[in-house]
């Protein structure tokens, strides 16, 4: 385990096909998270996508990205913060509409992303 990880899980993505995931990592403090990732200082969470390609003919990988961040700053603010980038970019990779007419998936997507890290997050006791 790298110096200063407390803990890594997967999060299988709902409502995409193939299994798609985020990693989530979750450091000691910021400084190990900011090691860890060659973020800038005022890193407090982190999502790291995984690259994609749409051309000659559109390839996503099954992992979509990480998402970093530290026990000093885990909270329900900051935890939203990251899913909605890494929800941005899976829409953007499947070349699905972020805003349809109701907007339900991508809100299904985030409610789900978010409960899942939560739990895991108060099973361990990070907050």
């Amino acid at each position: 385990m790298k110096k200063g990880r407390v803990d890594k899980f997967r999060v299988r993505l709902p409502y995409v096909k193939n299994n798609r995931f985020v990693d989530v990592f979750v450091w000691e403090d910021k400084t190990s998270l900011q090691k860890a990732t060659k973020e800038d200082k005022h890193t407090e969470g982190l999502f790291h996508p995984e690259a994609y390609k749409i051309y000659p003919r559109r390839y996503v990988p099954q992992k979509i990205g990480d998402i970093h961040f530290h026990k000093g700053r885990i909270g329900v603010g900051v935890i939203s913060h990251e899913v909605a980038h890494s929800a941005v970019h899976i829409f953007d990779a499947l070349g699905l509409e972020l805003v349809d007419k109701d907007n339900e998936l991508f809100c299904h997507y985030i409610g789900y992303v978010v409960k899942e890290i939560c739990n895991r997050f108060i099973e361990k006791n990070y907050y």
